[in-house]
């Protein structure tokens, strides 16, 4: 038994001991704590045993001055040059409930199309130093179909990784294909692609998030992570068969598939506006995670998902009906019909976040303090907390996700 069994087998005698129910908030909320605390234990543990470092097929050069390295590079901020305009992401989830890394983890692969604006002997992008490329970055022209020679590439101060050319590349569209493998992190860290673990009547469940805002869309993937880098995301979750996975547009493809044995489930979702990065999200839950469905005005579809109790209890239904509203009246009273309403409107309920909620365009989510409602129970001034940060969030859309800031 190694020492991640040990934990996990602690854990469970200690739920078994205190008879835990999920009629019992303030013991489940002490308890998914004590599983938070656990888990950042063992991610610490892990990473004394584990030297993260970036794997490629280049050789990094150590950082240095400019007077010795012609290519230093010491800014945080992206140069102005390069400039994505659509991102192909495909993202392939594998989790269980237990602690075991191998067993939790995820690979990608993404395609970025980008416009460079004036010739360069390198580009840069933001990459997170936990996340792995798998295998050699391929750059080739749009137009020409000529591909630079890279001569190295490192990751830099800041989170930005620098590829180098052997000579200029021209004024001209690009592609920059990148394979990478990522893990989902504590889950005390609720940022990047991440995994939560909760209680529903006495039963753990486990379901993954997106928290990107303001800069960690590059925990996720490869990307130009500053809000002013906007492009369109065609996003493809593949994910286990037993579980739901939703994105910010409405899905176009959804199959399933073999893998090793196994069956997965393909969702591809239809191509986003231009949006920044921290906007791009998706979600992988159970199959009893469920929904509620209303329609709007403009014929807009919104569903309020949660747990299968919480939605049998009736607990998202001021949720779904203060959504409708809120979303009438911006788009039609407000705002005149303007374009930056998503084609469909999916509002998450998350048992827990590192922020209140998150205005992903189109994938909204909210801490469950701040999206469920009790006629019975719920005080009022916690109804109307529920209604400013939802109504707060919608109107993101235009504010925002729409019209945003160059940067933080």
């Amino acid at each position: 038994m190694n020492f991640r069994e040990f934990i996990w087998i602690f854990f469970i005698l200690f739920v078994g001991f205190n008879r835990v129910s999920a009629n019992e908030p303030e013991k489940k909320s002490i308890l998914q704590s004590i599983l938070g605390f656990i888990e950042n234990i063992l991610e610490i543990w892990q990473k004394w045993l584990n030297d993260k470092q970036i794997i490629s097929n280049t050789t990094p050069l150590p950082i240095i001055n400019s007077t010795t390295d012609p290519f230093a590079y010491n800014d945080f901020r992206l140069q102005d040059k390069t400039i994505p305009f659509n991102y192909n992401l495909t993202i392939r989830a594998y989790l269980s409930s237990n602690f075991k890394k191998e067993e939790n983890y995820y690979t990608g692969h993404v395609v970025i199309k980008f416009d460079q604006e004036s010739p360069s002997r390198m580009i840069l992008f933001h990459i997170d130093p936990s996340l792995k490329i798998l295998d050699q970055i391929f750059i080739a022209s749009l137009s020409t179909g000529f591909t630079p020679k890279i001569i190295f590439s490192r990751l830099l101060n800041h989170q930005l990784y620098q590829i180098v050319f052997d000579q200029d590349i021209q004024k001209d569209k690009y592609l920059m294909e990148i394979s990478f493998k990522g893990d989902y992190g504590s889950e005390n860290n609720l940022v990047g692609f991440h995994k939560i673990n909760f209680f529903e009547n006495g039963q753990l469940k486990t379901m993954l998030a997106t928290k990107f805002q303001p800069a960690d869309a590059r925990k996720a993937f490869p990307c130009f992570d500053e809000p002013a880098f906007k492009a369109t995301f065609d996003i493809t979750i593949e994910h286990p068969s037993d579980t739901i996975a939703l994105g910010n547009w409405p899905q176009i493809i959804n199959e399933n598939f073999s893998e090793n044995g196994m069956t997965r489930s393909r969702k591809r979702f239809a191509t986003t506006y231009k949006m920044s990065t921290y906007l791009a999200a998706w979600f992988i839950g159970p199959l009893d995670y469920t929904s509620k469905t209303a329609i709007s005005s403009k014929n807009i579809t919104i569903k309020v998902w949660g747990t299968k109790t919480n939605i049998k209890n009736g607990y998202l239904d001021f949720a779904l009906e203060l959504a409708k509203k809120s979303l009438d009246f911006l788009e039609i009273n407000y705002m005149n019909n303007s374009a930056p309403v998503p084609p469909k409107l999916d509002i998450l309920s998350i048992p827990r976040t590192q922020s209140g909620a998150s205005e992903n365009w189109g994938l909204i989510n909210l801490r469950e303090n701040l999206i469920l409602y009790s006629n019975k129970n719920t005080k009022l001034t916690q109804k109307q907390a529920i209604s400013l940060t939802l109504a707060h969030e919608i109107s993101h859309a235009w504010f925002g996700n729409y019209l945003t800031v160059r940067f933080w």
